[in-house]
């Protein structure tokens, strides 16, 4: 397929057949028998995504992309919200449930006083028992201090009878000080027992709740991450289409030249001056291999071409042909003989090199890669709209100052631009015969 901003689809395929062959009548008279004529793009190089062929239709795709990255910016706004507010729920939460432990650890320590008091009550209840025993082993010893009928007949001391009521009397309230000791004890006991149990119970309820609060509070906080997250792999993506169609519409808009077509137009002056001082000029012989002086009368040979139409498919290795009619801003390019930017560079290499004519394909035409900074006249400089070499969709040849020759598109003319206001996607350049 010919590199071009108004790319067919399936359906014109056949179409290009056809005209590839009508091209090759038309331009035999020019042809060598050793020439191989242009070639049209094999049916499987085609891409599976539409594309843009007009710039109505790019300037649609690009404003539908700049809207996607609009409301995917506006929900990682929202989301970012989300986070913000998630984080100081699971912050509260946090602090509640540390300052709940902290109460919980208080009342383990009331309980434990509790508990450790209850020991005591229940010590006092056992000591109480045994101070019983004793009293009432006393009293047993001591025949059951008790004033019946037989101690009345036989007492001869009225004073020793009441000496023993009053002993019984005394025993009597002694013992009832005990029991009354013992039984305050129990309950203090009991009552110690039960006001730590209720009062660690309703902390652990306490603390309990302030948990789930906090775990349900970073379990929130971890899914606004993982959605924010999301959304910003969304955004990328986004952006992503949108630069991609920034660089279709830059094809189709004409670039630097309708911002500037004053110095277009001094440059393609310049360059055409250039290349009439060399017409007729010997080319080193074909070697088989890249030199410096084969890229500079590459460079020589295709200056000559500066100012001729714009075709789609058309050109090649022969020189200019008949383009091919194609919907969008090529609607008329069968009407014009001219080339597309790959027929250029097929011309301007022909003398020493067959190449296809697809930009994508000419890309590996040269092993050697060279970095912007080392390119030299006669390489071949590539744009791709997704960073790939099957995204390949324009190629240029550089022809020295930061300039090149191309093709541009459909309406426009072969002409000399600047390397960097060409497109944007800039992917690479190829050195051919390397």
């Amino acid at each position: 397929m010919p590199c071009t901003r108004t790319t067919l689809r399936s359906a014109l395929r056949l179409a290009l057949l056809v005209a590839a062959v009508l091209a090759s009548l038309l331009v035999s008279p020019l042809r060598t028998s050793a020439t191989p004529a242009p070639r049209p793009t094999p049916a499987t190089s085609a891409p599976a995504k539409l594309t843009p062929t007009n710039s109505t239709d790019a300037k649609a795709a690009a404003d539908a992309a700049a809207a996607k990255v609009a409301q995917a910016q506006a929900e990682v706004r929202a989301q970012i919200t989300q986070v913000e507010q998630a984080s100081q729920q699971a912050e509260k939460t946090a602090v509640a449930y540390q300052q709940q432990l902290l109460v919980q650890a208080r009342s383990q320590e009331t309980a434990v006083v509790a508990l450790i008091r209850a020991a005591q009550a229940d010590a006092v209840v056992a000591a109480t028992n045994q101070q019983l025993r004793i009293v009432v082993a006393q009293a047993y010893e001591m025949g059951g201090l008790v004033v019946d009928t037989a101690h009345l007949l036989i007492a001869q001391d009225p004073s020793a009878l009441l000496d023993v009521a009053t002993t019984q009397q005394q025993v009597g309230d002694y013992h009832d000080v005990l029991v009354q000791r013992a039984l305050s004890a129990r309950n203090a006991s009991l009552v110690a027992h039960g006001a730590a149990d209720a009062a660690l119970l309703e902390v652990q309820l306490a603390t309990s709740r302030a948990k789930q609060l906090h775990d349900s509070a970073a379990t929130q906080l971890s899914a606004a991450h993982q959605q924010l997250l999301a959304l910003r792999q969304q955004l990328t993506k986004a952006r992503a289409s949108q630069a991609q169609a920034n660089a279709v519409l830059t094809m189709f808009l004409g670039g630097w030249v309708l911002a500037d077509p004053a110095r277009a137009a001094a440059l393609n002056t310049e360059y055409s001056a250039l290349a009439a001082e060399h017409v007729g000029d010997r080319m080193p012989r074909n070697t088989g291999k890249w030199s410096a002086a084969v890229g500079q009368s590459v460079v020589w040979r295709t200056l000559q071409m500066i100012g001729l139409p714009y075709a789609w498919a058309g050109g090649g290795t022969a020189g200019p042909s008949r383009g091919i009619c194609a919907k969008g801003d090529a609607q008329l390019d069968c009407h014009k003989v001219g080339f597309d930017c790959s027929g250029l560079t097929m011309y301007g290499w022909g003398p020493y090199l067959s190449m296809p004519h697809y930009a994508a394909t000419q890309y590996s035409d040269g092993h050697l890669h060279p970095a912007l900074t080392q390119l030299a006249p006669g390489d071949l400089v590539f744009w791709s709209s997704d960073k790939t070499v099957k995204g390949i969709h324009h190629v240029a040849m550089y022809v020295g100052d930061g300039n090149v020759i191309q093709a541009p598109n459909s309406g426009d003319i072969v002409r000399i631009t600047p390397l960097n206001s060409v497109a944007a996607g800039y992917f690479g350049a190829t050195r051919p015969l390397t």
